[in-house]
């Protein structure tokens, strides 16, 4: 075997190996998160309550915020539509 094609099947296979540990760690996590999830609605329930409720509350505060700029928007224009007239 040539050095060159020996050293593109070493980077392939090293490649491989690196893109077979991540997947490995990346399903590591995800049964960890899953673990701790679980185990976090076991011993708790009404967490899932309150991380529910902060979800909406932080909707809610984006929408606002996101209805306030368009507001804001429209009234500018508003002005430059009263200027140049």
């Amino acid at each position: 075997m040539s050095l060159a094609i020996r050293i593109k099947h070493e980077e392939q296979t090293s490649s491989t190996d690196l893109r077979d540990r991540f997947l490995d760690s990346l399903r590591s996590l995800r049964r960890l998160w899953k673990g701790i999830k679980q185990l976090k609605e076991e011993e708790n329930p009404r967490v899932m309550v309150y991380e529910n409720s902060w979800l909406d509350a932080e909707a809610a505060l984006c929408s606002m915020k996101y209805k306030a700029c368009v507001l804001g928007m429209k009234t500018e224009m508003g002005q430059v539509k009263k200027a140049v007239r």
